[in-house]
């Protein structure tokens, strides 16, 4: 299959294709979801629920990456956590 692809390329509309059938694989999973009984939909249940935590977690990393992180400037004359422990000389 990928000797052919390279060969004589890809059709025109492929990658449209693809992008539709990604599209509508929600709806298969939604109607699996509401169909499935027993075992069976206990495991695609524990296997959704993996799969939503680790959207939400992608998507807070990118919320946190977005948000400004503001300096905390120290007041004058303030000494250095490392410096506490010595005495003054």
């Amino acid at each position: 299959m990928e000797l052919k692809k390279r060969r004589n390329g890809e059709r025109f509309d492929a990658q449209e294709r693809r992008r539709k059938k990604a599209a509508r694989e929600n709806r298969v999973i939604s109607k699996k979801a509401r169909r499935l009984r027993g075992i069976k939909a206990k495991i695609f249940n524990k296997k959704r629920f993996k799969e939503k935590i680790i959207m939400k977690k992608l998507i807070k990393a990118h919320e946190e990456k977005d948000v400004d992180v503001k300096d905390v400037k120290a007041p004058k004359g303030a000494i250095p956590a490392y410096l506490l422990d010595r005495e003054k000389t």
